[in-house]
């Protein structure tokens, strides 16, 4: 069984060697029937400081190759996050609003660095 999304968002692609801001308004599902095997959407609630996304293996039977992170509630968020691929690393992409889309493996790390509490959708495709 297949699981949708619909939202519409500004989407900006930055960071992460994507190498450009482009705003893209969407209105189609992120899990789209190219990829019917990704995870079900989600959410976590992000605390100031680290804050690891749980990312599945491709032992749990999920194929994807990008996620979207993008920030939940009313009006466009103003808490500054970093994303990192490991702790160790200085981070390499930062943003408010709106969403971002990196890409990504099963198994794979990632963590958003927090100011503050927030709650943020993870969309695999």
């Amino acid at each position: 069984m297949a699981i949708t999304a619909s939202y519409l968002a500004a989407t900006s692609y930055t960071g992460f060697g994507l190498g450009s801001t482009s705003p893209v308004a969407q209105d189609n599902p992120t899990t789209t029937p190219a990829n019917t095997n990704a995870p079900p959407p989600g959410s976590i609630n992000l605390g100031a400081g680290n804050n690891q996304i749980p990312v599945p293996s491709l032992a749990q039977g999920y194929t994807f190759t990008r996620v979207e992170l993008l920030p939940l509630g009313v009006g466009p968020s103003t808490n500054a996050k970093t994303l990192k691929y490991n702790l160790a690393d200085a981070g390499s992409a930062s943003w408010t609003a709106g969403s971002v889309v990196i890409p990504i493996a099963p198994g794979g790390a990632l963590y958003i660095v927090s100011t503050t509490y927030e709650g943020i959708g993870v969309y695999f495709s």
